[in-house]
């Protein structure tokens, strides 16, 4: 469930430890500020055996600043541990595990003082789970892809569907189209990125959270909070006849009808325009509701219907939807 990590530890580092970092640059200081220093920081980038990237990144002390430190990046903790970016840590032990591999490659390095990287303060954390579709894989993306998340920009790429604020971003690939090994086909990767740090703080809930005290427990409901702001874990993705019929079950058929129309304008159609159609937004916001109640998504397929997805759970094989199968999944 861990993957990237980033942690800083405030630490001064001795000349001794300084000459071997070899990239130097400046950071202009802010303009509003003409007369406050050019701030300096060091830089080093270096690869562990198994192709893990490992980026140093020292802050000095200067007049803005006063207070030195050290950022360590790791690009996939996960890699640390089994050599791979497709298992996940998910064990308490794994993490001690990963911990203590890296604080025996930042001895060796020569770079740094003796530390302890579990006890660096996080300053940006990846978390991630592996949804088994199988075969589903581009089907899952293609209907992501048509939904929208609250707050967040779209954007859409080959394999994959990015979420995007300032705070947060969520990710959903194709695991092997990014990983290129058999071990990933029939993975759709989910992925959040907390690159702020206060933006950790605000989440976890704790001043100068540490690596160790990111729970797994904390782990699984962020990610399946992450589903349900999609949607994606209470309402099947249906295929347009089995859309039309749940919502005529549920509410009839005039209501259903025009719930279902609304669905169908929703595939080449974002919020905008229909209120352009001068549909109001309290409309729009209660067919959402009655639709989503009806087990509903809002991306339709045309020849696939996919479960809800969950997080830790065992989740059956999405169901090509034949005339005599759509009863066991409207009861799902």
């Amino acid at each position: 469930m861990i993957d990237t990590i980033a942690v800083k530890n405030f630490i001064e580092l001795n000349p001794k430890y300084m000459r071997r970092w070899r990239s130097t640059y400046d950071v202009p200081s802010d303009e509003e500020i003409p007369h406050e220093p050019v701030h300096s920081k060091l830089y080093k980038q270096l690869f562990m055996d198994n192709g893990v990237r490992v980026d140093f990144t020292y802050y000095p002390a200067n007049q803005q600043y006063p207070k030195p430190y050290l950022g360590i990046l790791v690009s996939s903790l996960a890699k640390v541990l089994f050599n791979n970016n497709i298992q996940m840590i998910n064990e308490p032990w794994q993490v001690e595990e990963a911990i203590k591999r890296m604080n025996i490659f930042l001895q060796e390095t020569g770079l740094i003082p003796p530390l302890d990287f579990g006890n660096g303060i996080l300053s940006r954390l990846d978390v991630c789970w592996n949804h088994q579709v199988g075969e589903y894989v581009a089907d899952y993306l293609q209907a992501i892809g048509k939904l929208s998340y609250p707050q967040r920009e779209r954007i859409i790429y080959e394999g994959g569907v990015l979420f995007k604020s300032r705070g947060i971003s969520t990710t959903y690939y194709d695991s092997y189209s990014r990983n290129r090994k058999l071990s990933a086909v029939g993975y759709l990767r989910q992925e959040i990125r907390f690159p702020d740090p206060d933006y950790i703080v605000n989440r976890i809930g704790i001043h100068n959270p540490t690596l160790r005290d990111v729970s797994f427990e904390w782990t699984a409901r962020e990610l399946e909070l992450d589903l349900h702001r999609l949607h994606l874990n209470e309402t099947v993705i249906c295929d347009r006849d089995l859309a039309s019929k749940l919502l005529i079950d549920k509410y009839g058929g005039k209501m259903g009808t025009k719930l279902y129309g609304y669905v169908v304008n929703r595939q080449s159609m974002d919020r905008d325009q229909i209120l352009a159609k001068d549909i109001g937004k309290g409309t729009i916001r209660r067919w959402e509701r009655l639709i989503r109640e009806a087990g509903v998504s809002m991306a339709l397929m045309d020849k696939v219907a996919l479960p809800s997805l969950h997080i830790g759970s065992i989740r059956v094989e999405p169901v090509r939807m034949l005339k005599n199968e759509r009863e066991v999944l409207s009861e799902t």
